[in-house]
C-alpha cells in the first residue's frame, strides 16, 4: 500500500510541476502539421511558396532531407538561407558560409540578407577558409544593400581584419576595417561627474543644460581602433562620464545611428538625444538603432554613460544604402555640449522619432509577419534569430513562440539550448541541464541533427558523464556510416576531446590529427592539438601549432603563452634587463623588440621598450611605442599618464 501511495504521489507531483520539456505552451501538433500540409499543397501550385514550404518542412517536420529537396530548385535568398542552416546542422561550416553569402548576393536589399549576415557574424573565426570567404564577400559587397546586413557583414570582416592586423603587426588594417563599418574611433572623455552611479542618471550634470557648456574635469583624448569605448583600468570610484567625438561626413544622407553595449547611456547627435537607455525597471537591449538624416560636413556626438551596467559602448553610423561608411572622427580640443532637444527627461528610456523607414529590418519584418498571422512558425524563428544576442527579453519570447508554433521542432529546441547556454541570468548548472534536455529532445526528433548531438556530447563530457558522451558520438558515427558519409572534422575533434578527458593523450592526438587532415586550419582542432603538445609534445610541434593558430580568435595569446612556457619570452626579457644593467642599451632595445615579437598582444614589452628608447634620447620613438602599447590596452591608466607627461598635460587629478 505504501508503495502504491508513493507512486500516486509521484504521479501527482509530475502532473503538478511537469518537466522542462513540458514547460510552457507546446502548440497542437495536429494544427501545425495541417498548416505544413496546406503550405506544401499551395507550393505545388505556386512555385513562389516553395522556399516557405521548405522552411516549414525543416522547422515543423524536423525533416532536413525533405526540406533540401524542396529548396533544390529554388535560388531565392530564403531558400539559400534554409540550405545554409541545414549545412550548419551537418557541421559543414564552409558550405553554410558560401550559401549565406549567396543569399546576401541574391537579395541584398531584402530583410533576409540580415539573417544571412547575422549567421556569418556567428560563424566567423571558425577556420581560415570561412574567414577568407567572409572577407572577400565584404570587400565585394555592392550598393544598394540592407544597411543592417551591410553593417553586420563588415563587422565580421573587421573582426577578421583585427586578428590579421595583430598577426602582421599592421594596426592600420584594423583601423581601416572598423572605419568602413562606421565605428566612431576617436573620443575626448571626461569625468567622473557623479558618485551614486545609476541614481545620478536623472540628475542634471555639467553638460545637460540647454545652453552649451564646457567641462574640463579630467578630460583626455583616447583612441579605440574598433570603436569599443571603455575605462576598465581606471579607478572604480566615481561614475557618470561624458565622451565626445567630432565626426565628418563626406556625403551625408540617411544613416542608422547604432549604439551597442552599456545599458545606462544617453547618446546625443548635435545636441539632440537620439537614444536613451536605462537598465531599470526593464532590461535594455544590448543593441539599439535610430534612423537619422544628416547633412554633409561636421557633426558632434556626445555620450553620457554609467559604468554600472556594462562598462563599454560602441557608436556606429551605418549608411542607409549599405555603402562603406563615409565617416571620419576626431577627438575635439575640449569637452563641451548641451542637451538641446530630447523626447524624454534624463534617466528615462526613449529614442528620437525616425527620420526615415528601414524597409529591410529583419526584426520589424518578422514582427509584422507575426501580426498578420499569429501562427507563422517561420516568422517566430526569424524574430528569434534577429533578437538573439541583442535583446534577451524579446529573444526568449520569440524562441518560446517558435517552439510552440513548431510543436517542439528539432531546430527550435536546438535554438533554445543555444540561448540557455549563453544566458547570463540563468545559473550555469541549471542552464546546462535544461539545454542538455532540449538537445536530447531535438536529436530524438531529428536523429541527423549532428550539431545538437555534438553539443550534447560536449556538455556530458564536461559533466564527466563520459559513457553518455561516448554513446552520443557512437550514434552520430553510426548514422554517418549508414549515409556513407565521412566523419566531419567536428565529430573527430569531439572524439579527441573525449579521449583526452579520459586520459588517453595518444588516442586524442591521433583523432585530432585526423580531424585536422579532414579540415585543415580548423581553429578548435588546432587549439586542442596545441594544448596536447604543451603537455607532452615536442618543441617543434608546439611551435608549429602556435603558428597555425595565429589567424584564429585569441591565437596570438596562445602563441605568447606557449613562448612563455618554453622560456623564450622570459629569456628575452632577462637578456634585456642584463644588457640594460651593463649600459648596453642598444642591445637591450633589440632584446625587448624580440620579446615584443614573441608576445604581440602584450603591452609589457612595448612599455619596457619605450623606457629604453627614452634612455637613448629617442623621445618621439618612446611616445609612439607607448601609443602602440595603448592600442592593445586602451584603458591602461599608467600608459595614459606617461603619454600625458610627454605632452605636458595633467591627467586624472581627482585620483591624487
Amino acid at each position: 500500500m505504501r508503495a502504491a501511495a508513493a507512486l500516486v504521489l509521484a504521479a501527482l507531483a509530475g502532473c503538478a510541476f511537469g518537466s522542462h520539456r513540458d514547460a510552457g505552451p507546446r502548440g497542437n501538433p495536429d494544427d501545425t502539421l495541417a498548416r505544413l500540409d496546406a503550405v506544401e499543397a499551395a507550393a505545388r501550385k505556386d512555385p513562389s511558396l516553395r522556399a516557405r514550404a521548405g522552411w516549414l518542412r525543416y522547422l515543423i517536420g524536423s525533416d532536413p532531407r525533405g526540406a533540401s529537396r524542396t529548396f533544390a530548385d529554388d535560388k531565392s535568398a530564403l531558400a539559400l538561407c534554409g540550405l545554409a542552416e541545414i549545412a550548419e546542422d551537418r557541421t559543414d561550416s564552409l558550405q553554410a558560409t558560401k550559401l549565406w553569402i549567396a543569399a546576401i548576393q541574391a537579395a541584398p536589399t531584402d530583410a533576409i540578407a540580415e539573417l544571412a549576415a547575422v549567421r556569418l557574424l556567428d560563424i566567423e573565426g571558425e577556420m581560415p577558409e570561412v574567414d577568407d570567404a567572409i572577407a572577400q564577400a565584404a570587400a565585394a559587397a555592392k550598393v544598394p544593400m540592407s544597411p543592417r546586413a551591410a553593417r553586420l557583414l563588415r563587422e565580421a570582416a573587421a573582426r577578421i581584419a583585427g586578428r590579421r592586423a595583430q598577426a602582421q603587426r599592421e594596426p592600420s588594417l584594423e583601423v581601416e576595417a572598423w572605419r568602413a563599418v562606421g565605428a566612431v574611433q576617436h573620443w575626448r572623455i571626461g569625468g567622473p561627474f557623479g558618485a551614486l552611479r545609476l541614481f545620478d542618471l536623472r540628475r542634471p550634470l555639467a553638460l545637460d543644460g540647454r545652453a552649451p557648456a564646457t567641462a574640463a574635469v579630467n578630460d583626455r583624448a583616447l583612441d579605440f581602433p574598433d570603436g569599443d569605448v571603455g575605462l576598465e583600468l581606471e579607478p572604480q570610484d566615481g561614475d557618470i562620464f561624458y565622451a565626445k567625438s567630432e565626426i565628418t561626413l563626406e556625403q551625408g544622407g540617411n544613416y542608422l545611428f547604432w549604439v551597442e553595449g552599456a545599458a545606462a547611456l544617453e547618446a546625443r547627435l548635435d545636441g539632440a538625444v537620439a537614444i536613451s537607455r536605462v537598465p531599470y525597471p526593464r532590461e535594455s537591449p544590448r543593441s539599439q538603432t535610430a534612423a537619422v538624416r544628416l547633412s554633409p560636413g561636421r557633426h558632434q556626438i556626445l555620450v553620457r554613460w554609467s559604468r554600472a551596467e556594462g562598462s563599454r559602448f560602441r557608436v556606429v553610423l551605418a549608411r542607409s544604402d549599405g555603402a562603406p561608411s563615409d565617416l571620419s572622427s576626431a577627438a575635439p580640443s575640449e569637452l563641451s555640449g548641451a542637451r538641446l532637444d530630447a523626447p524624454c527627461a534624463p534617466g528615462e528610456v526613449c529614442s528620437a522619432k525616425p527620420a526615415w523607414v528601414d524597409g529591410a529590418d529583419l526584426r520589424a519584418a518578422a514582427a509584422s509577419m507575426l501580426d498578420a498571422d499569429a501562427g507563422d512558425a517561420l516568422a517566430a524563428w526569424l524574430l528569434a534569430r534577429a533578437a538573439m544576442g541583442d535583446d534577451r527579453t524579446l529573444s526568449r519570447f520569440a524562441v518560446d513562440r517558435a517552439i510552440q508554433l513548431t510543436s517542439s521542432g528539432a531546430p527550435a529546441l536546438a535554438l533554445r539550448a543555444q540561448q540557455l547556454l549563453h544566458d547570463p541570468e540563468m545559473p550555469e548548472r541549471i542552464g546546462r541541464g535544461k539545454a542538455l534536455s532540449d538537445l536530447q529532445d531535438s536529436v530524438r526528433k531529428d536523429a541527423r541533427l549532428l550539431r545538437a548531438r555534438l553539443t550534447a556530447a560536449a556538455l556530458e563530457r564536461e559533466s564527466e558523464r563520459y559513457d553518455d558522451a561516448a554513446q552520443d558520438l557512437d550514434k552520430a558515427e553510426a548514422l554517418l556510416r549508414d549515409d556513407k558519409t565521412p566523419a566531419p572534422a567536428r565529430l573527430l575533434t569531439a572524439r579527441a576531446r573525449l579521449l583526452e578527458a579520459r586520459g588517453n593523450g595518444a588516442g586524442a592526438r591521433a583523432k585530432a590529427e585526423a580531424a585536422l587532415k579532414a579540415a585543415p586550419g580548423r581553429c578548435d582542432t588546432l587549439q586542442l592539438l596545441a594544448d596536447l603538445s604543451r603537455r607532452d609534445g615536442s618543441l617543434a610541434d608546439q611551435k608549429r601549432y602556435a603558428e597555425a593558430l595565429a589567424p584564429c580568435p585569441d591565437g596570438l595569446g596562445v602563441a605568447a603563452q606557449m613562448a612563455r612556457d618554453r622560456g623564450e619570452l622570459a629569456k628575452a626579457e632577462q637578456l634585456a634587463e642584463l644588457e640594460a644593467a651593463r649600459n648596453q642599451v642598444p642591445s637591450a632595445v633589440a632584446s625587448v623588440r624580440a620579446a615584443a615579437a614573441l608576445a604581440p598582444r602584450s603591452p609589457e614589452p612595448l612599455r619596457r621598450l619605450a623606457g629604453l628608447l627614452e634612455l637613448l634620447g629617442e623621445t618621439k620613438g618612446a611616445s609612439e611605442t607607448r601609443r602602440a602599447a595603448l592600442r592593445l590596452v586602451p584603458g591602461d591608466l599608467q600608459l595614459r599618464q606617461q603619454l600625458a607627461l610627454d605632452e605636458g598635460a595633467r591627467l586624472l587629478s581627482w585620483t591624487d
